[in-house]
């Protein structure tokens, strides 16, 4: 029997709407951003300082805004919570504020994984594509890989690229042609891009010269754009091996 050649010499993914359900509950992905004060609180405790949540709710309720506007891309939780403990004078150095990092941007649950994910990602892998990952969002690159280790992903992804660390953010072409040489990857190779946000994904995508996939959880179709659509995870298995 022939054996099927792949598509595509490298795979990218995003996150949040692609590999986990935004609609799973219990707890929902909005629960787990409402209690983040309190991780951070118990977090900071670890190290013997006792903050009070409010005091840490009202630093953080100040901060929030005024630094996503100003920082645009490069926003993210650690230098948050940085100005947080400067501003509060906690006595926490950079590494254990990396650590309290991670406990605020809180869990990621493997019951959030779209099924057969796992199968997908590993399908992949096995047949030797590069596979990544490229996500807009203010979670540094440190927690995100702890989140999808903590979920069974994060094995499979030779690099991931964040918009927080890089400075630029979807669909920016920057922050794909990072990916790509990230990845080593030559003009020429085949690269197909997997996200579920039209503008930021897809066509930020097809900006640079790649395929680009829809998963229809956050859009009903592309109209056109996507060069494939699916709603089930091992629906891409026969079109990343056609």
């Amino acid at each position: 029997m022939e054996k099927s050649v792949p598509r595509y010499d490298a795979v990218f993914f995003d996150s949040g709407g692609t590999l986990f359900d935004p609609s799973a509950q219990n707890p929902s992905m909005q629960e787990v951003v409402d209690r983040r004060i309190d991780r951070l609180a118990a977090a900071v405790r670890v190290f013997g300082i006792d903050a009070e949540p409010g005091r840490l709710e009202q630093a953080h309720e100040a901060l929030y805004g005024r630094m996503e506007h100003e920082l645009g891309p490069r926003f993210s939780y650690y230098l948050l919570l940085l100005r947080v403990v400067e501003e509060l004078r906690l006595p926490l150095s950079k590494e254990q504020t990396a650590i309290v990092t991670v406990a605020y941007a809180g869990p990621r649950y493997r019951h959030w994984v779209f099924p057969d994910t796992h199968e997908l990602l590993g399908r992949v892998t096995e047949a030797g594509i590069y596979l990544g990952l490229i996500a807009n969002t203010a979670w540094p690159g440190f927690a995100m890989h702890t989140a999808l280790t903590g979920v069974g992903l994060g094995r499979y992804f030779d690099t991931m690229v964040i918009s927080c660390d890089e400075g630029v953010a979807k669909p920016d072409p920057a922050i794909f042609r990072a990916a790509r040489r990230r990845a080593g990857l030559t003009d020429t190779a085949r690269v197909l891009y997997v996200g579920d946000d039209i503008e930021k994904d897809i066509r930020g995508a097809k900006n640079v010269g790649w395929d680009a996939a829809l998963r229809r959880s956050s859009a009903p179709t592309s109209a056109g754009l996507a060069d494939f659509e699916f709603d089930h995870s091992l629906e891409l298995l026969p079109f990343v091996f056609g």
